[in-house]
């Protein structure tokens, strides 16, 4: 027992030499942090040590100090190459670098570019981060033998519902709404082929379910309308629900028909009918009563103007009369004109197929005119007639084998706007119903 204990102890002399070795270590590492550090990093690469934070664009934010701007009015990608001091490229290499990712002679004044400076002795940009819109990014990486990339931030979707009455303007009502002009001609194009929005009034009103996109906190734009109603007048009222049929989202009223006709209702939008077809009217510029075969439509000079219907442009060009115009043939019945026009568009020469909500021209006041407006033409069987009263083809109806399903889903849409109510006095409601990704 005696002869166990003593070579026990033999042995745990270089035992406890050892301990105390290592305790005599972890106290100088608690005390010499620093310098354990220093040790550590004089035998290995500080970069592997270093934690890596990647921002949204996939940037490491620890490795690069940045600044964002804004493009400047009339600046070119040669201008922010020169301002950011970037000198060994040349905007050429770059716009090839990009070629269909994105074209960087697009760039728009007020728009952030973000431009990042790398922190260790080199000090040279590395990366620039342009976002053409609040969706979407584009990554300039001069790090990596020069590459381009377009990204898109993700999309949260929030879907909300509205009821306004129209007291002054639709555009009036959607402000009060908090909803913008964009969301104003998606309403618009909806009803495009039911309601005459020059002809919206007051007492009017509407009913809408729809989707808001968000990246994060920031709304990003509008996404499909899901429902609506619009009452309008002694018509209607005119309902529009979405349907996916065949991959593709149309809109079908209440009796699962198309809300898609052959022709537009106007091929303006949100302007005003200043004069109607009528036989007998006081010409402005001639001073004298003649007939108007046709329908004027007030309107800033540079408004789109729109070809109601598919066709070919059987004429185009410029008299002392029509000033500049362009006139359609649509099929063996139909034919439209389009005379005042400050301008023409491009390539629209006789022979050209249109489609329908194609832009032919632009509003002016060209010709016989005192002022900017679209005097607007309709042919049937090659006599003028009054456009707003002639009934124009009827819409198709949904396909069969999709018609239970779309029973199901209008009647759920139905339930809930029937049963949103409608302040009359103009107090309009908006709410969010649902969110989700």
């Amino acid at each position: 027992m005696t002869l166990l204990f003593k070579s026990y102890a033999k042995l745990a002399k270089p035992i406890i030499s050892v301990g105390l070795i290592v305790s005599a270590v972890f106290l100088i590492n608690s005390r010499h942090n620093s310098y354990i550090t220093d040790f550590i990093s004089s035998d290995s690469s500080t970069a592997s040590d270093r934690t890596v934070l990647l921002n949204e664009y996939g940037i490491d934010e620890n490795a690069y100090s940045s600044t964002r701007d804004e493009i400047k009015q009339g600046e070119t990608f040669s201008g922010i190459l020169q301002r950011v001091g970037i000198n060994t490229l040349n905007s050429s290499e770059i716009a090839q670098a990009a070629n269909d990712i994105f074209d960087i002679r697009k760039i728009a004044a007020g728009r952030p570019i973000t431009s990042y400076v790398s922190i260790d002795s080199l000090n040279k940009v590395d990366y620039l981060v342009y976002e053409p819109n609040a969706l979407e990014y584009v990554v300039f990486d001069f790090k990596n033998g020069l590459k381009v990339s377009k990204h898109e931030r993700q999309v949260t979707i929030h879907t909300k519902r509205v009821a306004g009455s129209i007291q002054n303007s639709l555009y009036g009502t959607l402000t009060q709404l908090d909803l913008n002009a964009s969301f104003g001609e998606k309403l618009a194009d909806l009803f495009a082929h039911k309601i005459d929005f020059y002809r919206v009034q007051k007492g009017d009103s509407f009913k809408v379910v729809f989707e808001e996109k968000y990246t994060g906190d920031t709304f990003v734009g509008y996404g499909n309308i899901k429902a609506a109603v619009f009452y309008h007048g002694s018509e209607g009222p005119f309902y529009a629900f979405a349907f996916n049929q065949d991959g593709k989202i149309e809109y079908y009223d209440h009796e699962a028909k198309s809300l898609t006709n052959a022709f537009l209702k106007a091929p303006l939008k949100f302007t005003r009918i200043s004069s109607s077809y009528t036989n007998k009217r006081f010409h402005p510029v001639l001073k004298r009563y003649k007939a108007h075969l046709g329908t004027d439509y007030a309107a800033p000079t540079g408004t789109p103007i729109y070809a109601i219907a598919d066709g070919v442009i059987t004429q185009s060009g410029y008299t002392s009369g029509n000033g500049n115009y362009v006139r359609l043939r649509h099929n063996k019945t139909y034919e439209s004109g389009y005379l005042h026009m400050s301008k023409i568009a491009s390539n629209m020469r006789p022979g050209t197929r249109v489609s329908k909500g194609q832009v032919i021209g632009y509003v002016g006041s060209t010709g016989l005119a005192t002022g900017p407006h679209l005097c607007f033409r309709f042919w049937k069987n090659g006599q003028q007639i009054d456009f707003l009263r002639e009934k124009l083809p009827s819409s198709e109806s949904i396909n069969p084998k999709y018609l239970a399903e779309y029973i199901i889903i209008r009647d759920m849409w139905k339930s809930m706007i029937d049963n949103m109510p409608i302040q009359l006095d103009g107090r309009n409601t908006s709410e969010e119903i649902l969110a989700s990704i």
